[in-house]
């Protein structure tokens, strides 16, 4: 394919996604007419519950095109998983907001549905129309030389799957952000009050959290198990997806350990479930701390000095967070809790970003088993031969 063509594709998928992103920051003015309920979803998520929704899951789908536009530019190997991740989040953000109502079609967000639609299709049928290929050129003598193209690992969709499980830590983190920065409810402060406070027993938006937390459960997984798989030989790597597999695990518990209202647990009504949630989030923060001490192991200096930092911060903040932790037991003022255990979380999905970016720029994985050596040996002897007969 031509430079100038990819760079128009790039350009067209660049603006889709910028257009997504500036949707969802205009979506809390509702579309005139809109009925403020899901056709897909029915009563199960309305009004401003689906309305955040539909924002973060509309940001999240900018940012993925945006992300996939520059790879079509930059990097043609990485807009396969970006642009099907994208196209997929546009979809079901479309499919949140409409209504049903076919005369809205089109002012709900249709042409940019069709769109993803199309991107969708075109990532999946043709995973290799944006890559740089190679030509063979015939030998003088009739016999050809293998060439690049020749010799590439023939397990190229392995390694499409492999990237787009990458790219699911990079969505997770998004969609996690998003959930504990963007949702509320009225009364609700972000900076006094903890993320667990929007899932407690009874709260406004724990049906949101029950719909999104498997979403975020599902995407973590999937990403412990693209760097499992990108481990190769690396233990440190593939320790760290087996620790990002067991934190993603723990989501099919966390419906079961949700925390009563500040107010309930002063009064002295905790539950058994009030006490596993406080052992979960002692696991999960153990698990984080686990997770980034291997990781720093893994790669280079620069790497590492940055898990290092990402570990002070923790640590830091996290003490914040345990001196103001007893108050909220017994329902006193809290000023800075909320903010304090973000910044905390923030760290952590930050880091799961740089990871994942990490091992996508790598254009294997970091070490390989002897297997993958002596196929590759194998290849280059043939190489070796066919050039001895021409």
């Amino acid at each position: 394919m031509k430079p100038w063509i990819r760079y128009l594709i790039a350009f067209v998928v660049f603006i889709h996604g910028l257009i997504y992103a500036s949707i969802g920051s205009m979506l809390p003015i509702p579309v005139q007419g809109w009925s403020g309920r899901s056709w897909l979803l029915g009563d199960t998520l309305t009004g401003n519950q689906l309305t955040t929704v539909v924002i973060a899951l509309h940001e999240l789908a900018g940012i993925a095109l945006v992300a996939a536009a520059v790879a079509i530019a930059v990097i043609p190997g990485w807009w396969r998983p970006l642009a099907t991740t994208g196209a997929l989040v546009g979809i079901t953000s479309f499919a949140g907001l409409w209504d049903g109502q076919s005369g809205l079609f089109f002012d709900e967000g249709g042409i940019g549905a069709i769109a993803s639609v199309m991107i969708l299709v075109s990532a999946i049928a043709f995973p290799g129309a944006l890559r740089h290929r190679t030509m063979e050129t015939p030998h003088p003598r009739g016999i050809q030389r293998p060439t690049a193209t020749a010799l590439e690992p023939p397990a190229v969709g392995h390694e499409s799957w492999r990237k787009a499980l990458l790219v699911c830590g990079i969505a997770s983190s998004l969609l996690y952000g998003a959930m504990i920065w963007a949702i509320r409810y009225d009364g609700y402060s972000l900076v006094s009050q903890v993320p667990s406070e929007l899932t407690a027993i009874g709260a406004p938006t724990e049906r949101l959290w029950t719909l999104l937390g498997p979403i975020y459960t599902v995407l973590v997984a999937a990403f412990g198990w693209g760097v499992w798989q990108s481990a190769g030989g690396n233990r440190a790597v593939r320790i760290v997806g087996g620790l990002m597999l067991v934190f993603g695990s723990l989501g099919l518990l966390w419906p079961f350990a949700k925390m009563h209202p500040r107010e309930v647990l002063a009064a002295g009504g905790g539950t058994l479930s009030d006490t596993l949630h406080v052992v979960l989030g002692g696991v999960t923060v153990l698990l984080m701390f686990l997770a980034i001490g291997f990781g720093a192991t893994a790669f280079g200096r620069r790497f590492r000095l940055y898990s290092i930092v990402s570990v002070v911060v923790l640590l830091v903040f996290g003490a914040l967070t345990f001196l103001e932790a007893p108050r909220l037991q017994t329902n006193l003022p809290t000023p800075w809790i909320g903010l304090w255990e973000r910044v905390n979380i923030s760290v952590f999905l930050v880091w799961v970003v740089v990871l994942a970016t990490v091992l996508l720029r790598a254009p294997q994985p970091p070490a390989r088993d002897r297997a993958e050596v002596r196929v590759r040996r194998a290849r280059r002897r043939q190489g070796n031969d066919h050039e001895i007969l021409g």
